[in-house]
């Protein structure tokens, strides 16, 4: 007498113990539907990954873009003898709140992590 395969269908694959059954069964139609589920979830963890990873790297692309754009016409406002005394008070504020603010964001780190 022959065991029939059991069939899978309807089932909830987010309930752990319905996933613990699948993965402990000698059926070979519930080994590859049990691999089948792990491989999309770890397909799933890595597109998870790969799109945090592009999140942090457009930010830091959009920040350090603003950032050397506001060094280069701060730079451009200083040398330039024509521009406004105004606009040069304005640029040199810029310029130490950008090396205040990168020397902290570098060392700062540093200091906060020995305490």
């Amino acid at each position: 007498m022959s065991k029939e395969p059991q069939k899978f269908e309807n089932l909830d694959f987010n309930n752990p113990e319905i996933l613990d059954k699948i993965l402990t069964s000698s059926n070979p139609l519930a080994e590859n539907l049990g691999s089948s589920i792990i491989k999309r979830q770890e397909d799933n963890d890595k597109f998870q990954r790969k799109l945090e990873l592009l999140k942090i790297l457009i930010t830091y692309f959009i920040a350090s873009s603003a950032t050397i754009a506001l060094i280069i016409s701060s730079f451009l406002i200083i040398i330039n003898f024509d521009s406004p005394e105004g606009a040069r008070t304005w640029a040199q504020i810029a310029l130490t709140s950008l090396t205040t603010g990168i020397v902290g964001f570098l060392f700062g780190k540093q200091s906060s992590d020995r305490n």
